[in-house]
């Protein structure tokens, strides 16, 4: 497979057994409603790697962390809602998170949501509030939630032990690329 990539020009910055089974990793956890925090390091093609699983899913809301459009809480529902193709502004806090529980438990199955670049949640973690966390942890409990949290870090360091989504269960997927 890497002779394969490599003469199409193609670089996923992993071998291709590693992203064969990570993508099988995830999948399997995600088909079964488990959330799943995926932790990556050195320099594998981690969108391309969303890409394909959306597709292997049949459909996982992408929202990326760093973009700006991100930055507040009614901003970070609104990219939500969009990715779930439900194109309109949030309400205002607190209303915006009446928008995200009706959607989501309106869903016929699991909603499948990937968070890029969780890292960022460190430093706007007060930005969402811990109300937001907490409507994530019960539509993960009532399992109509799987969270994909794609970060460089564990999940267990990226919030703080009170902060209500840390107690989720979370299955830990490694995704080694190489390193520069």
């Amino acid at each position: 497979w890497d002779l394969v990539t490599a003469r199409c020009g193609a670089d996923l910055g992993v071998s291709a057994s590693e992203w064969l089974r990570v993508r099988q990793q995830v999948r399997d956890a995600m088909l079964d409603g488990q959330s799943v925090n995926l932790v990556v390091q050195g320099k594998p093609d981690r969108k391309a790697l969303l890409d394909q699983l959306r597709e292997d899913l049949g459909g996982l809301a992408i929202v990326d962390l760093a973009s700006g459009a991100t930055a507040g809480r009614q901003n970070l529902v609104t990219e939500i809602l969009r990715e779930l193709g439900m194109n309109r502004q949030a309400q205002e806090p607190p209303h915006d998170l009446l928008d995200l529980d009706r959607y989501i438990m309106a869903a016929p199955s699991t909603v499948r949501m990937a968070f890029r670049r969780f890292d960022m949640v460190k430093s706007r973690a007060n930005n969402y509030g811990d109300d937001f966390f907490s409507a994530l942890k019960y539509l993960a409990e009532k399992r109509k939630l799987a969270l994909l949290i794609e970060s460089r870090e564990p999940f267990a360091t990226l919030l703080p032990a009170s902060n209500p989504l840390s107690g989720i269960p979370m299955k830990t997927v490694e995704f080694r690329g190489r390193t520069p």
